[in-house]
C-alpha cells in the first residue's frame, strides 16, 4: 500500500495532475509572501491607497495550485477590509481607502490559501498608522444684521454664527472668531468693534455716537491645531454688512451777535 502511494506521488509530480494529486499530497508546502516593512504611515483623508505585495507563491513547485488571497482589517472603522488584485505570479496589489476624518492604527492580516488539505494557509500581518491631519474649521452666518439707527447703543445678535465646527470629529479644539473691518462709508466708526463668541455665536458691536453709514466686516474661524502634514487651521472667509441709518439732526444756533445801528 505504501509502495503504491509512493508510486502515485511520483507520477503526480511528473505528469502534473493537480486535481488528483492534491488529495494525497501530504507534503504540500505552504504559500509564501514577503513581510511588509511596518508601520506603514499614511495621512488622514489621503484617499485610495495601494500597497504592493511581493514574494507570492503557492509554495509547491511540483504542480500548479490555485491561490486565493484575502485581507482583513482589525479596525474597519479606520480602514475597512482591503481588497486584493491578483492575477497570478509573485506580485499582488492590496487596495484600501481610509475612512474619512478617522485616524489611528490598525493591523491588516493578509491570508494566502493554496486550496490543499495540509499546510495550505499562510498569514502575514502588518500595521498601518493613519496620521491625524487638522481639518478646516467651518461655520455659517445668519443674513446680515438688520439696519439700526444712529445712536442705537450696543447691539447683540444671538446665534449670528451657527453650525460651528472645528473640522475634526474626534478632537475638542480651542476656536476663535477673527473679525476685521474691510470698508466703511460716511463717518461710521465703532465704539466696540464687531466680535463673535466662539461658543454661542453671538455677535456684539457698538457704533460711536452720531456715526452712520455702512461697514463691511470679514470673519474667519481659527483653531489651535496648526497646519502640520498639510492641515488647515483657518476657515473660509465670510462677509457681512452693518448698516447704520443717520438721523436728520435739527440745525443749531451757535451764537447771537448783537449788531447796533449807527446813531
Amino acid at each position: 500500500m505504501i509502495l503504491k502511494y509512493i508510486i502515485f506521488l511520483f507520477f503526480c509530480s511528473i505528469l502534473t495532475i493537480p486535481a488528483k494529486c492534491q488529495i494525497f499530497d501530504f507534503f504540500n508546502r505552504p504559500p509564501t509572501i514577503d513581510e511588509i516593512d511596518e508601520p506603514v504611515e499614511i495621512l488622514e483623508n489621503s484617499g485610495s491607497q495601494t500597497i504592493i505585495l511581493t514574494g507570492i507563491s503557492y509554495g509547491n513547485d511540483r504542480y500548479y495550485q490555485e491561490l486565493t488571497i484575502t485581507a482583513e482589517s482589525s479596525k474597519p472603522d479606520i480602514i475597512p477590509d482591503p481588497t486584493i488584485s491578483y492575477e497570478g505570479g509573485s506580485i499582488a496589489n492590496l487596495n484600501f481607502t481610509p475612512t474619512q476624518d478617522q485616524n489611528g492604527s490598525t493591523k491588516i492580516k493578509v491570508t494566502l490559501d493554496d486550496g490543499q488539505r495540509i499546510n495550505n494557509i499562510t498569514e502575514m500581518t502588518f500595521k498601518i498608522i493613519v496620521v491625524p491631519v487638522n481639518g478646516r474649521p467651518s461655520f455659517k452666518l445668519q443674513p446680515g444684521p438688520p439696519a439700526i439707527e444712529e445712536g442705537a447703543g450696543e447691539i447683540k445678535i444671538k446665534d449670528f454664527a451657527f453650525d460651528i465646527d472645528d473640522g475634526d470629529p474626534d478632537e475638542d479644539q480651542d476656536l476663535e472668531f477673527i473679525t476685521g473691518i474691510k470698508q466703511v462709508t460716511n463717518n461710521l466708526t465703532f465704539e466696540k468693534e464687531p466680535s463673535i463668541d466662539k461658543k454661542s455665536g453671538e455677535l456684539k458691536y457698538e457704533i460711536n455716537p452720531n456715526g452712520y453709514g455702512e461697514a463691511t466686516i470679514s470673519v474667519v474661524l481659527k483653531d489651535d491645531e496648526g497646519t502640520e502634514n498639510g492641515g488647515n487651521d483657518t476657515s473660509l472667509e465670510s462677509i457681512f454688512v452693518i448698516i447704520v441709518i443717520g438721523e436728520n439732526d435739527p440745525p443749531t444756533l451757535l451764537s447771537l451777535i448783537h449788531i447796533s445801528e449807527p446813531t
